[in-house]
Parts: structure tokens; C-alpha cells; sequence
């Protein structure tokens, strides 16, 4: 063996990556970085928020050298480069995704890389092309649903011969949530849990890297400076306590979305509820982060957002305390192939060992809490392909399969 040879082995050994796979992938990245449209996305929120700027940096860096590691020894290699840089401070965290999180080598489990680029990929495509117009807010989340899912794929497909190794299959799954109510069409709100179960981890990661991680999402459209949250129920009080006493992570995600078409709209943001101060209004200034730095925090950080020990344990922290008929949507991010018949016989054991229930949800005592929580919602599942705009499905069945990158970063044939 050649001493290239011996290196090459070495390298993937170390990293599970082919060095082809580890040059074409971080190219990729970084072209999209740098395309016209993230940075015209992106430097919307740099100009018009400086104070979500700084925040998305402090939620991305902050944990970088704590103990276990969030990040991959090769991650913090990079980070060594990154700190010697001298970089302004409202530029700091997208230069940090350029020089640290772009390689996908940087991140202890391969998983974190495929959320953060496809979450950033659908946040751009829905802000430079859904947002704007005069809409909803269960046809914003449901145009935003529609891209994660597109996206989600598309950055699959880049990691397909990883994947195929490693019997893998990266993908947002929506769930049917029709067994908990049916054709309910008013709801904006949506969970997402994040199940990865470990089988993409670099091979030199130490340390547990499985996780299960519910959240829970609260819809508002808003026109800057402010939201609207002062929504109250009459039994159970303001929705800011509701949402506080989740046991899941819960934030509001908010669209910039008024009467008329607004230019040049903010990215989506989301804002922790351990961040929301007034049960009336918010700023979406201060304490805000973009959508794809929420989700990446969330996954690395378990402090951040709570665990799950299984998939029924992930149900209940998100359906224990929701309101009937509040969430629209479920959606699973995960990198099991069987991720979506997991999630959907789970779902539907939880409404079948209920259904009596379903009319007098609120009722439901701390007796039927056990795996499947105590309490249950009237929801939908995109109730209209045309209503929503769905129009991709991801597969749940298979892994990776070779295909076209994201947008702006490859052509058809999978040429980079």
C-alpha cells in the first residue's frame, strides 16, 4: 500500500468519508454559502437585525467547548483557524458557518451537517419566494413545511453513498395525524421531533450521539418590530404559559406576513418561550434566531432542548399539553429508513387506545399518561395538497440514492 493509499484509509477510518466525498461535500456547502441568493436571504437579517445576528452566533459557538463536545476533533481544528481570523462582529456567525460548520467533518455525527444546510436551503427558498405575498398563517407553515421536506431530500441525495453504507435514510417525514381529529383545517402550529439514532456518528466520535428531540413550533405572522401573542383561552389562560409548561421545547416561529406584500421580508425566526417576557407582545429583534440555527442547537445540545427515551416518550411531551386541534402538522427528521412507520404506528396506537376520549380531550386524567401522554388534539394532515402547496414526498423506505444537490450548488447528474 502506498503511503496516499495508507492516508486515504486512515482518513476514512477516521471519519467514515471517502476524501473525494469530503472535498465534493464541503465544496457544496460552501458554494451555496456563497450563491447570490443566501447571501441577498441572509443579509436582510444582518442589516435589518443586528441583534438576531448576534444571538445566532452566541447559540451557535457558545457550546463549542464544553464537555462532551458538540463539535468533531476536525471541527475544532477549524474553529482554531476561525478564532484567529479577525471578523466583524455582524458578520460573525455566517462566517463561522463558512469555516466551521460547512465541512461536514466538522460535526460529530453527520446527522447535524444534513439539518443545519437542509433547514437553511428551505428557509432561503421560503423567504426569497413564500413569504412575501399576503398569506395565512396555516399556509405559511404549510409552504414551509413543503420546502423542508424538498430540501430535505436534496441534501440527502449529496450524502448518498454515505447513507447507502450505513443503511441510512435523511428525511423530513409528515406523519398522518388524521386518526387524532380528521379534516380540522385552522391550525398553523406543528412538532417536529429530530430522531437520530447514532449510525451516521464519525467513527472517532466518543461518546452517545442517539437522540430523540421533540419540539414544538407556535405559528405568528407579524410586520417588524413586534408579534402578536397576546392569544388567551378563557379556561387555560394565556398560550405564552401554555406553551411554557411543555415539557418538549416550544417557541414561536414567526413569519413576516401582513395585509400587503412585504419587501424584502426577514428570514423565519424563532423565539424560544423562555424568551417572550409579556403575554401580549414580542419583539422579534431581541431573543430571536433563524430557524436553521434553532434546529441545530436543539439536536446538539441537551440542555438546550430535553430528550426523549423513545418515539411514544416523544409523542407525549409534545401532545401532553397542546391544545385541541393547535398543531397542524407533525414532522419527523430523522435518519432511520423506517422513521415514518415508526412515528405512524406509534400515532396510531396513541389514537386508538384514546379514541373515546377524543371529544372530552381536556378531560383526560394523570392516569392515562403512562407512554402516550394525557391529552389529544383534533388535527389534519395537510388537508389540501393545493391548499398547502405540497408537492414533494419524502421517501421513508430507502436510503440515499444518488440524485441532483441543492439548489445553486449542483447540476442535474450530481456534477459539482
Amino acid at each position: 500500500m502506498t503511503e496516499q493509499a495508507r492516508e486515504a484509509a486512515n482518513i476514512e477510518a477516521a471519519f467514515g468519508f471517502t476524501i473525494d466525498e469530503i472535498v465534493d461535500w464541503h465544496r457544496v456547502s460552501s458554494a451555496f454559502l456563497g450563491s447570490v441568493r443566501v447571501r441577498s436571504a441572509l443579509g436582510v437579517l444582518e442589516r435589518e437585525a443586528p441583534g438576531s445576528s448576534a444571538a445566532i452566533y452566541n447559540m451557535l459557538t457558545e457550546k463549542t467547548l464544553s464537555k462532551p463536545p458538540v463539535i468533531s476533533p476536525a471541527g475544532h481544528v477549524s474553529l482554531g483557524f476561525f478564532s484567529q481570523n479577525h471578523v466583524s462582529a455582524d458578520m460573525a456567525w455566517f462566517a463561522y458557518l463558512e469555516q466551521v460548520l460547512s465541512a461536514p467533518a466538522s460535526h460529530r455525527d453527520t446527522a447535524d451537517w444534513w439539518l443545519l444546510f437542509s433547514a437553511l436551503e428551505a428557509a432561503v427558498e421560503f423567504q426569497l419566494t413564500q413569504m412575501a405575498p399576503p398569506k395565512t398563517e396555516p399556509r405559511l407553515s404549510g409552504d414551509f413545511i413543503t420546502e423542508l421536506k424538498h430540501a430535505g431530500l436534496q441534501w440527502a441525495k449529496l450524502l448518498a453513498p454515505l447513507l447507502k453504507r450505513r443503511n441510512a435514510s435523511f428525511a423530513y417525514h409528515q406523519i398522518d395525524l388524521e386518526r387524532l381529529g380528521g379534516e380540522q383545517e385552522t391550525g398553523a402550529d406543528f412538532g417536529l421531533v429530530l430522531d437520530f439514532d447514532g449510525s451516521t456518528a464519525l467513527p472517532i466520535t466518543e461518546g452517545q450521539t442517539a437522540r430523540i428531540v421533540p419540539l414544538v413550533f407556535q405559528a405568528k405572522r407579524y410586520i417588524r418590530p413586534s408579534a402578536d401573542i397576546s392569544q388567551t383561552h378563557e379556561k387555560r389562560g394565556p398560550q405564552r404559559e401554555k406553551l411554557k409548561s411543555n415539557r418538549a421545547a416550544s417557541a414561536y416561529i414567526l413569519y413576516e406576513n401582513g395585509k400587503v406584500k412585504v419587501e424584502d421580508p426577514l428570514p423565519v425566526l424563532v423565539k424560544s418561550v423562555d424568551n417572550v417576557g409579556s403575554d401580549t407582545v414580542t419583539s422579534v429583534f431581541t431573543g430571536t434566531v433563524d430557524f436553521a440555527t434553532f434546529l441545530y442547537r436543539a439536536s446538539i445540545d441537551e440542555t438546550f432542548a430535553p430528550r426523549a427515551a423513545s418515539v411514544e416518550e416523544a409523542l407525549s411531551m409534545i401532545y401532553a399539553k397542546a391544545d385541541r386541534g393547535q398543531l397542524s402538522h407533525l414532522l419527523v427528521a430523522s435518519g432511520r429508513p423506517n422513521a415514518k412507520l415508526l412515528y405512524q404506528s406509534a400515532l396510531d396506537h396513541f389514537a386508538a387506545q384514546y379514541e373515546p376520549d377524543l371529544d372530552d380531550a381536556d378531560d383526560l386524567s394523570d392516569e392515562h399518561i403512562e407512554d402516550y401522554g394525557d391529552n389529544h388534539i383534533e388535527d389534519e394532515d395537510m388537508s389540501s395538497d393545493h391548499e398547502s402547496g405540497m408537492q414533494h414526498e419524502p421517501s421513508s423506505e430507502q436510503p440515499g440514492t444518488e440524485g441532483e444537490g441543492p439548489k445553486g450548488s449542483a447540476p442535474k447528474n450530481g456534477k459539482f
